[in-house]
């Protein structure tokens, strides 16, 4: 809440002030405290241990050029912002690579810290209505255009244009499907004229996953999300649950609050 989600969304008072409350329950915070070892935690006399943890790596556009200078992945940038590092985007034109909630927060954001032109560039549709529609809330997609966002859909990124290893454009790829007939994320490409995109800067926000590195002893699935049994969302170490992004992949934050309600329960 406090690093992923924008100011102009989450004001950080109001963080300050659930967290507060939180702590005037009783429970305890420590922080800057990694875990790498769930063992340890149960050597100091809990009985039990909820992993939220997230989904703390982002997607890779897995095209040329990625490690450019001038290339950044969302979390890392709203992460920066939200930390109170200073970013100028002043005179910069910046390309957002994704259709979700988090390309828009990237969009806007980067339009507040000032830069000259802020392009969104996605595989899906903007129409609403269609299959293929972006995944952001319709409400902040049209708040986004108001504030100057300009968006081109059904495009996908082709490769990263660089002069002396920095970032200098986008050359994008025609996007003619994005899922299947069942809804499943296949998407199609077409060969033909697409725009390139002239920048400075490029901000890649088409997902995040679950880090590789966590708790070897925990089942995971495919994609590295822990598996759990879904009504008390007790993973296959006795005493350990998880729940949050790290079970689902990236969902919204009540869904995330309701699986933490839900594993409270059957700690309980």
């Amino acid at each position: 809440l406090r690093y992923g989600i924008p100011e102009y969304r989450l004001p950080k008072e109001i963080v300050d002030n659930d967290i507060s409350y939180i702590q005037e329950l009783g429970v305890e915070i420590q922080t800057n405290t990694p875990v790498k070892d769930l063992g340890e935690i149960f050597n100091q006399g809990y009985k039990a241990i909820f992993l939220g943890i997230g989904c703390q790596e982002s997607m890779k556009l897995r095209i040329p050029n990625e490690e450019a200078k001038g290339v950044i992945y969302a979390l890392d940038f709203l992460r920066l912002v939200n930390s109170g590092v200073k970013i100028s985007l002043g005179d910069r034109v910046a390309v957002v690579v994704g259709g979700g909630s988090v390309a828009i927060d990237a969009a806007r954001v980067s339009l507040r810290l000032g830069a000259k032109e802020v392009h969104l560039v996605c595989l899906e549709s903007r129409d609403l209505s269609s299959k293929d529609r972006m995944l952001a809330q319709d409400r902040e997609i049209a708040e986004a255009e108001d504030e100057g966002l300009i968006i081109h859909p059904c495009l996908g990124p082709k490769q990263i244009l660089t002069k002396e290893a920095k970032v200098v454009g986008l050359k994008t790829i025609i996007c003619t499907s994005v899922r299947d007939v069942n809804g499943r994320f296949a998407p199609r490409f077409a060969e033909g004229p697409a725009p390139t995109i002239e920048a400075d800067t490029i901000i890649v926000a088409t997902g995040q996953r679950p880090s590789k590195v966590i708790f070897k002893e925990i089942e995971k699935g495919p994609i590295q999300t822990i598996k759990v049994d879904p009504t008390t969302l007790h993973t296959n170490v006795e005493g350990v649950f998880a729940g949050g992004d790290v079970v689902s992949g990236p969902a919204d934050v009540i869904a995330v609050i309701t699986a933490g309600k839900q594993a409270a329960i059957s700690i309980d």
